[in-house]
């Protein structure tokens, strides 16, 4: 949710597009470390989870929804669950990046 919030308001400073998205991921990714980082766990960022990759999808598809002037509500909900069941499918399926990708000490 934070990072569609967060890509409206950024669209709402006139922003385009695409800032608006790379600004939601920010948002969303950085408030997955802040909450990892509170309860001593490894951040989800440094694993091989899909955890950008759906914040990606949602603020498409809210940009994508709201150039053809859907209801806004509806544009909301929709990038909000687009971006909720990616990761949920990641999670169900077992979808992982190759650990080539992955930093290792």
């Amino acid at each position: 949710m934070f990072n569609i919030q967060a890509l409206e308001m950024t669209l709402n400073l006139k922003y385009p597009g695409e800032i608006a998205v790379l600004m939601g991921i920010i948002t969303g990714v950085a408030g997955g470390i802040v909450r990892d980082v509170l309860t001593q766990e490894k951040p989800l960022l440094l694993k091989r989870e899909l955890y950008a990759i759906p914040l990606l999808l949602g603020g498409v598809v809210y940009i994508f929804l709201k150039s053809l002037g859907v209801w806004p509500a509806a544009v909301f909900w929709s990038g909000i669950f687009s971006a909720f069941l990616l990761r949920l499918a990641a999670i169900q399926y077992k979808l992982y990046f190759p650990e080539v990708f992955i930093y290792k000490k």
